[in-house]
């Protein structure tokens, strides 16, 4: 679930319900703002599969940005806008909704020039990464992000990847920077975690 604020004090909430998400939004009085869908409420699914809304944030012009993981292994996670009327921004990748990465998108946030950057837990070829994707205003990858068309990866360190928590924040100079927790398990011993933090600059 998450949460999110826009300039007109209105609140917007989302989270996940049976085969899809729901995002709400609020008047600053906590009555259902019925500008919004009509209701106050929108719903959305992907075809009967389970998807986790994982991040929020809203545009200084209102519209809603909101990332889904998928609930099934090699799933492609999303990246999701409504306009300020709760219908999906047909501008923004496909019909309001754009495929990412094969993983899990954990965090988002709103650069002031438009572009949206993800971050979360992908799958390489030695193990789970950290993966960072950043998107131009339309959806599509901004290739002067990352190695990989708009991606940019950082392995964890070996047995000690992280799948629940991640934070992401940018930033005065546009540099990102991606805090996650590590898992670290040993047979016969509690579990217990610390952090790795990474920065990465604005063309990587």
């Amino acid at each position: 679930s998450a949460m999110a604020l826009a300039l007109d004090d209105k609140v917007v909430v989302a989270g996940s319900e049976t085969n899809g998400h729901v995002v709400v939004r609020y008047k600053n009085d906590g009555s259902l703002d019925r500008t919004f869908r009509g209701a106050g409420i929108v719903r959305g699914s992907t075809d009967g599969f389970i998807q986790f809304l994982t991040g929020l944030a809203v545009q200084p012009d209102g519209a809603i940005v909101a990332t889904i993981s998928p609930g099934l292994g090699g799933a492609p996670s999303q990246v999701i806008r409504y306009r300020v009327n709760g219908v999906l921004d047909p501008l923004f990748g496909n019909l309001g909704v754009k495929d990412s990465f094969n993983g899990i998108v954990l965090a988002v946030v709103l650069q002031t020039d438009g572009r949206i950057v993800t971050a979360g837990v992908s799958l390489g070829s030695s193990g789970p990464q950290v993966t960072v994707a950043r998107f131009l205003p339309d959806g599509s990858e901004d290739l002067t992000f990352g190695a990989q068309g708009g991606l940019a990866t950082v392995a964890f360190p070996p047995n000690r990847p992280s799948f629940g928590r991640m934070a992401l924040q940018l930033q005065q100079d546009a540099r990102l920077i991606v805090g996650s927790t590590l898992e670290r398990r040993f047979i016969g011993q509690p579990p217990f975690s610390d952090w790795l933090l990474l920065r990465f600059n604005n063309s990587f």
